[in-house]
């Protein structure tokens, strides 16, 4: 007996200088007015492991007047976040009053294996460096609408609770969302990716919307899944374009969209519809091999056409 009360009072002691050491460490570790004050001299932040009670926000800042009511903030330090936790928001822009306030990252911005549990904006920033989200966890919305990304932009691996919003948003780089899992609703509505676009083995759950966007470089987008409308419609594809191995459970919608270079969609089913209507496939007719339709009568093809003006029938497919 007289053992296990001495066992009990060594495990609770343990426990306690846990405790204490979590809330020493809490105490000590860098803060939200630690890492704007670092950034404000010009020096990079690197924070490992950290959990943040307070909003991260980067419209805090010295701003300048860049246009009518529109100020730029330039953040001129490395960002660096890692195994972090942010228990609310996350801002790097900010509408008041009319007045928009949006950062120009100068250098890159890393959140690896970040988990955001309240909303996250980034609309209207640029990053002339390295934009890395990869496995991080967002479990509120995510606004990315009207970003530049000057650089690489990883979002691999990432998961996602709720809506995203990436409208309007330009990456002159390679970009990668491979085996993202996207639990909300995806907007892509009129983004520029002039470099690759890596959507390999992503699983969009909901409406995942890509139309009017320009692909200047390949697509790839091979084992996908859609669990529910995905739509392409009017986007142009100047390079490459694989949808190889892709499940698409509801109506995948291709209307109006042009293909200039190789297209394949080999290996993918379409359960629920698939919308070529008007559709232009420059290079030649897209590769088809062991395609999967349960309902033909589902196909639309009126005024689809490949070598610019050879129709495109269902036999081909």
């Amino acid at each position: 007996m007289r053992t296990i009360l001495i066992l009990i009072l060594i495990t609770a002691g343990l426990q306690m200088m846990c405790s204490s050491s979590a809330t020493t460490n809490q105490s000590k570790g860098i803060s939200v007015e630690d890492i704007l004050k670092k950034i404000q001299k010009g020096e990079d932040v690197y924070v490992n492991g950290a959990t943040f009670l307070e909003q991260l926000d980067f419209t805090q800042l010295a701003s300048v007047l860049a246009n009518v009511n529109y100020y730029s903030i330039a953040v001129n330090s490395q960002l660096t976040f890692e195994n972090c936790t942010f228990k609310e928001p996350v801002v790097a822009y900010r509408n008041e009053s009319g007045k928009q306030y949006a950062c120009h990252f100068q250098k890159g911005i890393s959140f690896m294996e970040c988990t955001f549990r309240k909303d996250v904006s980034f609309k209207g920033a640029n990053v002339q460096g390295l934009a890395n989200f990869a496995k991080s966890y967002f479990e509120q919305e995510a606004h990315f609408e009207g970003a530049t990304f000057q650089s690489e932009a990883n979002f691999s691996n990432t998961i996602y609770l709720k809506d995203i919003f990436f409208q309007q948003a330009r990456f002159t780089k390679s970009a990668t969302f491979m085996q993202a899992n996207l639990g909300g609703i995806a907007s892509f509505q009129g983004c520029q990716f002039d470099g690759n676009l890596q959507l390999g083995v992503c699983e969009f759950h909901e409406y995942a919307d890509f139309s009017k966007v320009h692909f200047n470089g390949g697509c790839f987008a091979d084992y996908g899944k859609f669990h529910a409308k995905a739509m392409f419609t009017n986007a142009t594809f100047r390079d490459r374009a694989d949808f190889k191995g892709c499940e698409f459970n509801q109506l995948a919608a291709f209307k109006g969209s042009a293909f200039y270079g190789n297209t394949r969609f080999n290996e993918s089913s379409f359960k629920e519809g698939l919308d070529l209507r008007a559709t232009r496939f420059i290079y030649g007719a897209p590769e088809t091999r062991s395609l999967k339709i349960e309902d033909r009568s589902k196909i639309e093809l009126e005024n689809a056409q490949y070598n610019s003006y050879q129709p495109i029938d269902l036999s081909q497919l």
